[in-house]
């Protein structure tokens, strides 16, 4: 896991092309920040650099649940099997 601070963010309608193009270097990870009010925040890495996931309007997007994370990204291609969750803010 990437301990990068992340610069750069992605809106989830594009993660799918995202993670399609040339543009990526390697196998994407997946990184769901846990807080106990909020839900899940997601976080791309593709081992150079790390990427906030954001909605349509340039927020960060959270999630209620893990299932509903899994669920929205099943047809993303070039993802890790491994989905990391970090729950320091749990």
């Amino acid at each position: 896991m990437s301990t990068k601070t992340p610069d750069k963010s992605l809106s989830f309608h594009n993660l799918e092309d995202y993670c399609d193009s040339l543009e990526r270097r390697g196998e994407i990870q997946v990184i769901l920040h846990a807080e106990r009010k909020r839900g899940y925040a997601m976080r791309i890495d593709d081992g150079n650099e790390s990427r906030v996931v954001v909605d349509r309007y340039g927020m960060q997007l959270w999630f209620r649940t893990v299932d509903q994370a899994l669920e929205d990204l099943t047809d993303v291609p070039y993802l890790s099997e491994n989905l990391i969750i970090v729950r320091s803010n749990w």
